[in-house]
C-alpha cells in the first residue's frame, strides 16, 4: 500500500512540477551572465526526500527542458532535470529518501568569499568569464566551485571550496 501511495504521489509531482516551474520567474538573459538561477543552498535538506520535493517545490527555476521520473524497479526512483544553467540527477529509494545525487549549476552568483579572492591579489587583473558549482548529495560540505578566468589571451581555471579557499584537487 505504501508503494502505491508513493507512485500516486510521484505522478502528482510530475503533473504539478511543470506547473510549479512555470510560476517562478527566471533571470533575464540580458542580466549579468555570472548571476543566474540556482538551487538554493538553504533548500538542500528538502531535496533529500521526495515527500518534501512534492510538498514544497523548492526548485527556483522556471523552465526545465527535461525532467523525468523513472523507475525500472519499485525500490529506486530517478529524478533528472536540466536547464541551460542547471543539471540535476538524483536517485531515491522506494521510501522516497535520497540515495545519491549530483547537481551542476553554471554561471551563478559566486559567494562573497570567492569574489573577494578573485578581485584581490594575484587574480585582480583577471576577468571572470564563467563558473560552475558542483554539489553531491545536496550536502553543503561537497560544494565545489570551478571559476574560469581570462586575462588577454590567457585563460585559466581555479577551483574553490564553499569557504572561498583555493583547491588544487577534489577528493
Amino acid at each position: 500500500m505504501k508503494k502505491i501511495l508513493l507512485i500516486i504521489s510521484l505522478l502528482a509531482l510530475v503533473q504539478t512540477t511543470s506547473y510549479s516551474f512555470q510560476l517562478i520567474e527566471s533571470v533575464s538573459e540580458s542580466e549579468d551572465p555570472r548571476r543566474g538561477i540556482a538551487i538554493s543552498e538553504e533548500k538542500f535538506d528538502c531535496f533529500k526526500t521526495l515527500q518534501c520535493l512534492m510538498k514544497e517545490a523548492p526548485l527556483n527555476i522556471r523552465n526545465l527542458n527535461d525532467i523525468r521520473l523513472t523507475s525500472n524497479r519499485m525500490d529506486r526512483i530517478q529524478v533528472n532535470g536540466s536547464t541551460d544553467k542547471i543539471r540535476m540527477e538524483a536517485v531515491y529509494n522506494g521510501e522516497g529518501d535520497l540515495i545519491q545525487s549530483t547537481v551542476v549549476q553554471r554561471n551563478i552568483a559566486l559567494p562573497r568569499s570567492i569574489t573577494t579572492q578573485l578581485v584581490t591579489g594575484e587574480f585582480g587583473s583577471w576577468q571572470i568569464i564563467g563558473n560552475e558549482l558542483t554539489v553531491e548529495n545536496f550536502d553543503k560540505k561537497t560544494m565545489r566551485y570551478k571559476v574560469i578566468l581570462k586575462r588577454g589571451e590567457d585563460v585559466k581555471i581555479e577551483y574553490f571550496d564553499s569557504k572561498g579557499e583555493i583547491q588544487n584537487h577534489f577528493s
